[in-house]
């Protein structure tokens, strides 16, 4: 047998394809995310005897791994560690799935990373604050259908994306700036809690949001408040101390109609835009703001428009309307039965105070 010259075995050993030993090391790679999978059935195909390149999951250019698809494999784990373990990785789908945990960081390694896709999972948790470690190449990234929660990191802006997926999760409060445009215009549906400050994207308007909380919507919460304010301006009559009632007036007219008491509409103030509806003999209805208007309240906010109307002429109890003073009775009589504590205490108050200028109503 002649053995060849050690310099022909070196120059036979150097002289094999690159691609042909990265396939080798990139195999042996595979194989090993396999097992931290949990070595799924749907994976048998994936062994020592054949080429990555071959399997259908994966995609090679130049016989290097360039995208690994394992959607819909009914694969439960958590995303290995070794996932990036592929320098030439472009894109990485894992939806559809029952991966489950925090935001997978160990992604930060795939450096060179365009299209990510954890859709359909079991992911929780928040979104990290430095997830712009992403690969600055990432184009796509889709983490529909989830449940992370939290509110969105600003940071989450610096990473261009050409489309963005944060659907069907549980993220809430504002959303950052740098998304509040059309390209992401369908990218935060179905998460309820979540709004913008503009809005140009499919959310609820975080002003308005904060404008119809300071409205107190709801009716009783709302009659409430009038109560209050009436508590005050009927003791003060009764004490014969003059007080000018105009200012509340206005308040119940900012309440029910959510107009500032400045802007009526482009020639007079919210009180004379109000007198001015009332008189036209159009619905009270059309007048109320539409963020609180719903039709289990609509008798106390007419209630409480024509107060306003009145307040602002300033006329109070001593010339309410009967009907007007024996539907606050009623409100009040109503309310005691549902109210405890502190609120009915006032409620109380209230109801004696105008029974006992009662004799003073207009018939």
């Amino acid at each position: 047998m002649t053995l060849l010259p050690l310099p022909f075995m070196l120059f036979l050993l150097t002289s094999l394809p690159f691609s042909v030993i990265s396939q080798l090391d990139e195999r042996s790679t595979l194989l090993n995310l396999k097992r931290s999978l949990g070595d799924p059935p749907s994976l048998r195909l994936w062994n020592n005897t054949s080429s990555p390149c071959d399997w259908s999951e994966i995609t090679c250019v130049a016989g290097n791994v360039t995208g690994i698809s394992l959607r819909n494999q009914t694969i439960a784990a958590t995303v290995p560690t070794n996932i990036c373990d592929f320098p030439n990785l472009e894109t990485l789908d894992l939806s559809s799935n029952r991966f489950s945990g925090n935001f997978p960081t160990v992604l930060y390694n795939c450096t060179k990373l365009r299209d990510l896709d954890l859709s359909q999972n079991n992911f929780n948790g928040t979104l990290p604050a430095d997830i712009d470690r992403l690969s600055q190449q990432l184009e796509i990234l889709d983490l529909s259908s989830n449940s992370f929660s939290g509110e969105i990191p600003p940071e989450i802006g610096n990473l261009k994306f050409r489309t963005l997926n944060l659907s069907s999760n549980m993220l809430i409060g504002e959303l950052p700036d740098q998304l509040d445009n059309l390209a992401y215009e369908t990218s935060f549906l179905n998460n309820t809690n979540l709004c913008a400050d503009k809005p140009v994207v499919k959310l609820q308007d975080c002003r308005k949001g904060l404008r119809k909380s300071r409205r107190l919507p709801g009716a009783i919460f709302a009659i409430i408040v009038v109560i209050g304010a009436l508590i005050l301006a009927v003791t003060l009559v009764l004490t014969f101390i003059a007080i000018h009632v105009y200012s509340l007036g206005v308040v119940l007219l900012e309440l029910v109609t959510g107009r500032e008491g400045n802007n009526g509409d482009e020639h007079t103030n919210l009180a004379d835009w109000s007198w001015r509806h009332y008189q036209s003999k159009k619905p009270i209805t059309e007048a109320f703001d539409e963020d609180i208007k719903d039709a289990s309240n609509t008798e106390e906010m007419t209630t409480m428009f024509k107060i306003g109307l009145m307040c602002t002429t300033h006329c109070l109890v001593t010339c309410l309307p009967k009907e007007i003073f024996y539907s606050f009775m009623f409100f009040a009589n109503k309310d005691l039965r549902r109210q405890k504590g502190l609120q009915q205490r006032h409620l109380w108050h209230f109801y004696w105070l105008v029974y006992l200028v009662g004799g003073q109503v207009k018939g």
